[in-house]
């Protein structure tokens, strides 16, 4: 859910409605582009569908690094810059302290960690 509510809040900010984010899927290391599309007028829980099934759809097709994927798919590369998305999202179980951020290379990076007695997290944005 927490997936869902940051892609709706880029759409919002973006005014897009194809968005895809990078995010680390359960049980792999790399971050993997998750696009999903928030065209129409979904409700919130739409929207929670629409997400599930793009996660659902990407760890079934996860195939190898998003570098290769921006290879295969003959993307340009800009340095500093992913190929595949441009915004990043956390969500951390370990319930270690202060969220903080970790900068992977997106131009926005958001990292939610449950901390025991609920919920924390950040948003990070690069200036360009």
């Amino acid at each position: 859910m927490a997936l869902a509510a940051y892609q709706v809040f880029l759409a919002h900010l973006t005014r897009q409605r194809d968005i895809v984010v990078g995010a680390v899927l359960q049980g792999t290391g790399p971050l993997a582009p998750l696009r999903t599309d928030l065209g129409g007028t979904p409700t919130f829980r739409e929207a929670v569908r629409r997400v599930d099934w793009t996660v659902r759809e990407a760890a079934a097709h996860l195939a190898g690094p998003p570098d290769r994927l921006a290879d295969d798919l003959c993307l340009p590369r800009v340095p500093g810059r992913g190929s595949t998305f441009q915004a990043s999202f956390r969500y951390d179980l370990s319930h270690a302290g202060d969220p903080g951020t970790s900068s992977v290379g997106t131009d926005v990076h958001a990292v939610l960690r449950a901390d025991g007695s609920g919920l924390a997290g950040s948003i990070e944005c690069r200036a360009t």
